[in-house]
């Protein structure tokens, strides 16, 4: 995009999710997600891949997130759009204005 981002090209329904440990009684724990908040972004994918990972082939897009600009985003979370769940790897505020940011995710489907 060569002009710069508005709040109308925010056009995907997202939910943010974060993670919850609960304990299992023997000294471990099930990961649950909890919803955090329901916002809106720009989804772009921007490459993928297949590998072999325990004899079952499994494909990975990388895609970039662009959502209004948010404190509380880290790598620990996760956006969910529909049946798609994209694990946040890295956060970045683009232009340093505080306005938008990009989320550099990755979706796996079986």
């Amino acid at each position: 995009m060569n002009r710069p981002w508005t709040i109308a090209d925010l056009s995907h329904r997202l939910i943010l999710e974060a993670p919850v440990d609960i304990a299992d009684g023997a000294g471990g724990f099930t990961r649950q997600w909890q919803q955090v908040d329901e916002i809106y972004g720009h989804i772009k994918t921007s490459s993928g891949q297949q590998q072999l990972n325990a004899d079952k082939l499994e494909n990975s897009l990388r895609v970039r997130i662009i959502i209004r600009w948010r404190p509380d985003m880290a790598g620990h979370v996760r956006l969910r759009a529909g049946d798609r769940i994209f694990h946040v790897r890295a956060v970045f505020d683009a232009d340093g204005k505080r306005r938008f940011m990009t989320c550099d995710c990755e979706e796996y489907s079986p």
